[in-house]
């Protein structure tokens, strides 16, 4: 491991880098854009811009094995820690480099408590996770894949922590996030070993507020607002939000529980600021959350008048400049902290689950892509640093360099792509990713597409050093996670009808998982292969008059290889579908989604049972620019159960009112 001097002059120097570019970039666009301009032979249609587990995410505490077994049963993993659906394939190359992404739109009319969730939730493969009550740590599952195997990023900066990799959805503002590029399955030039979700702020151009009011006594208000300062255009979004928590549920012994004192406050801010011109731009975030209370999602363990705090600080600038020697260059900094405090006064316990980290993490990456012929090819090179400060893990740390190159070929109707690249982590050693992928062009609107990948991830700060508790604990010596992912399936488009059908398998190596080593003793372990396979579709169909029918439909089936078990938490069949009609003037939606009875524990025996949720939403903008909307979450109210078999949300309501200045 790289020694502690190094990496304080290397945070020292991120840091600089950071501040530096931020005081200089207002300058840097005007002299880029005096540079690009007075270039001669340019072309002036060149200005578009590339916008381009288990649970636990370092602001939540939840306790379940690897696998997702019920928490209660004594396989613990510690964490510490509308929608306007427009699926379709990326067909521009400039879009994202090398991949194959879906985009959604996340700004629609059924938001609110269920937050960007409700949208990512409709589409085939895609399955997303809310522990608990309402605003509980909601998470983001790909193809059976657990969430911390699973990146997320926001305007291309990571936000998966280092403790446990998972990063809590529910923290953004509501209404502060546009859309999300997701990768299902591992991505040619990221770090995701089964998939990776890009979001990007939204752009409203209304001054917005909203409110709402649910289950588990839960109440937010939010607004957003948009500005012009400085010839550049940005946006501001803040929420607070509040839930007692508190609910009484009966686990799989028929006895009923009750979680008191799980109050919890939530408050986040996000800012984005945007300038420049056709040749030159610079994007800058800062995204602020704070969150304390009880501890959700949890039985009679932790005991009622456990507690924690979480803390969350993100910023980041990139800056875009296209026509650099033939090519679009993207260059970003980023620097995060996170704090999560956690006490139980359990008189049995005692210190035993207290836990307190802080973690800061710097970075720097630079992406190019340029013509190559008839083709495009792209580098991509990164470099980040994390360490945990006065932390119940002690004060690990891990410096890391990556660089993925990449290249599309484009013959006729056939589109090939390739991407390889190398990770060096400090501690860690050396692993290796690839991956390729071809589209051919049938005719009559029938597309077959198919990809084959090989990538790796490196154990969390969780699973290597988790505090050692009497029962529980991490182990530094364990191995690096390999994945194969094999993906195949048509697609088809003809007028207003559009189909999306993909069979994919992915299977895991050394897979880490926390299980039990004895009978009083769990610890985090190289098990055997973990499989995950079935297919998924999605379709949409324009009935005209603005009015979309869409549908998705996931069947999953995830075992462990050496005994056949299924994997805990992970439903084999989910079917959503939705009608929707949305204009200037008046927008209106219904979803249906239902999700299939659920394995809880690792033998199978204990499930969640098959559930319902039935969602709308009624949007109207007046002629004096006042838009008002209603929408409503889980109207049939049925009894919801996470993957953990806790309660989920009920019914609730959001109420938004926004102006167009």
């Amino acid at each position: 491991m790289m020694k502690p001097k190094c990496l304080r002059w290397f945070y020292r120097a991120i840091f600089t880098a950071i501040a530096v570019c931020l005081i200089a970039t207002l300058n840097w666009t005007s002299s880029a854009q005096a540079e690009a301009e007075n270039s001669s032979g340019d072309d002036a249609n060149n200005s578009g811009y590339a916008q381009d587990e288990d649970d636990g995410s370092g602001d939540e505490i939840v306790i379940t094995d690897e696998d997702e077994d019920e928490a209660q049963d004594g396989d613990e993993e510690i964490d510490v820690g509308e929608i306007e659906v427009e699926g379709e394939k990326a067909e521009d190359a400039e879009a994202l480099p090398g991949e194959d992404y879906i985009f959604i739109d996340l700004d629609g009319l059924v938001g609110g408590l269920a937050g960007i969730g409700s949208a990512l939730d409709l589409f085939g493969g895609i399955d997303v996770r809310s522990v608990g009550s309402g605003f509980d740590l909601t998470t983001i599952s790909i193809r059976g894949a657990a969430p911390h195997r699973v990146m997320l990023y926001l305007e291309g900066i990571p936000l998966s922590p280092s403790v446990t990799g998972v990063f809590d959805l529910s923290l953004f503002p509501a209404g502060a996030v546009g859309k999300a590029a997701v990768a299902r399955g591992p991505a040619a030039i990221g770090q995701g070993l089964a998939g990776e979700v890009d979001f990007s702020l939204a752009r409203p151009d209304e001054t917005c507020v909203r409110t709402s009011y649910g289950s588990f006594g839960t109440f937010s208000v939010s607004g957003g607002a948009p500005f012009a300062f400085a010839g550049g255009d940005g946006t501001v979004f803040a929420a607070h939000r509040r839930t007692d928590g508190d609910f009484s549920y009966t686990r799989h012994d028929g006895r009923t529980y009750t979680r008191d004192n799980n109050a919890r406050d939530h408050t986040a801010v996000l800012f984005g600021f945007e300038r420049g011109g056709d040749r030159a731009r610079d994007r800058m975030i800062f995204f602020a959350a704070d969150r304390s209370g009880g501890v959700p999602g949890m039985s009679e363990f932790p005991s009622p008048d456990a507690h924690q705090d979480d803390t969350l600080i993100l910023a980041g600038m990139t800056r875009d400049v296209k026509d650099v020697k033939g090519g679009d260059l993207a260059i970003s900094f980023y620097t995060r902290f996170s704090h999560t405090g956690f006490g139980d006064p359990d008189p049995y316990l005692g210190d035993a689950v207290n836990t307190d980290q802080s973690e800061y993490a710097a970075g720097a990456f630079a992406r190019f892509r340029a013509p190559a012929g008839r083709d495009i090819a792209g580098a991509k090179i990164a470099i980040d640093g994390v360490m945990l400060k006065d932390s119940a893990y002690g004060n690990p740390e891990r410096l890391t360099g990556a660089l993925s190159l990449w290249r599309e070929f484009y013959r006729g109707d056939f589109k090939f792509s390739i991407a390889a690249g190398g990770e060096y982590g400090s501690g860690g050693g050396f692993g290796w990713r690839g991956k390729a992928a071809g589209t051919f062009e049938l005719g009559s609107g029938w597309t077959l597409s198919g990809s084959a990948a090989r990538t790796f991830r490196r154990p969390n700060f969780s699973e290597l050093y988790y505090p050692e508790s009497g029962f529980i604990g991490g182990n530094s010596e364990l191995k690096d996670e390999t994945g194969y992912a094999f993906d195949f399936g048509p697609h088809f488009k003809c007028g207003r009808f559009s189909l999306d059908l993909v069979g994919f398998c992915h299977r895991y190596a050394e897979s880490v998982q926390f299980i039990p080593v004895t009978q009083y003793r769990i610890r985090a372990e190289n098990t055997g292969a973990i499989r995950s396979a079935g297919l998924s579709a999605d379709a949409t169909y324009e009935l005209g008059r603005g009015v979309n029918i869409f549908g998705s439909y996931t069947r999953l089936d995830a075992v462990y290889l050496d005994g056949g078990l299924p994997l805990a938490g992970r439903a084999p069949s989910k079917l959503a579908v939705g009608i929707e009609r949305k204009d200037a003037r008046v927008g209106w939606r219904i979803t249906y989604l239902h999700t299939s009875e659920t394995p809880v524990d690792r033998f199978g025996n204990l499930k969640v049972a098959a559930s319902t949720d039935l969602s709308a939403g009624l949007s109207i903008e007046t002629s004096g620019g006042w838009r008002i909307s209603i929408a409503g979450m889980n109207l049939l109210d049925d009894d919801l159960r996470d993957h953990l078999n806790f309660p989920r949300p009920g019914r609730a309501f959001e109420v938004s009112i926004g102006y167009r200045w």
